[in-house]
């Protein structure tokens, strides 16, 4: 019987062997282990979450609002809202509909455990509406957001190699090159 866990030693290591070189798909990483040269790209995503992909919405401001009497602006009034609020929230035992607690481990879960966020992030609006309709909540392509959210745009933009890890990055880049 296998276990998942997360190690964060191990995506300390994988991280620190991030391949930076030309030709790359920008929708894809690629690491230097073992001898060989790893990509990270969207196949390897589905086959790790098994979280689906399909297309986005032109933009977040197309999906519905968290209207007047949604969970947001029962519990925190419509404003900017961290996640460490939710967690207290979450953490008490009083709710004004059953249904609540369902929508608020929805929002955590997705901004927290999903995408990644620090308890200080505050909670994208758009998410707020989006808990609201649960046939709305399934059907959003997650997969696809929770991809360019935390691959491509949060570890390309946080975890930028080193400026003494360019140099490696370089040999190894060459070592590709010439096999």
């Amino acid at each position: 019987m296998s276990k998942e866990f997360f190690n964060g030693r191990l995506c300390h290591i994988l991280l620190c062997r991030d391949l930076n070189y030309l030709g790359v798909r920008l929708d894809e990483m690629w690491f230097w282990v073992g001898h060989h040269a790893v990509r990270f790209g969207k196949e390897e995503f589905l086959l790790i979450t098994r979280l689906r992909f399909r297309p986005m919405p032109e933009s977040v401001n197309s999906l519905p609002k968290a209207a007047p009497g949604s969970v947001h602006h029962r519990y925190f009034r419509g404003s900017s809202t961290p996640l460490q609020d939710i967690l207290g929230k979450l953490r008490g035992d009083e709710f004004d509909e059953a249904e609540d607690v369902i929508k608020l481990g929805y929002v955590y879960f997705l901004s927290h455990i999903m995408l990644g966020q620090e308890y200080c992030s505050f909670v994208p609006d758009w998410l707020w509406g989006l808990v609201e309709d649960i046939t709305t909540f399934e059907a959003f392509p997650k997969g696809t957001n929770i991809y360019i959210e935390v691959s491509m745009v949060w570890l390309n933009q946080r975890l930028k190699p080193k400026p003494k890890l360019e140099n490696r990055n370089r040999r190894l880049q060459n070592r590709l090159e010439t096999g």
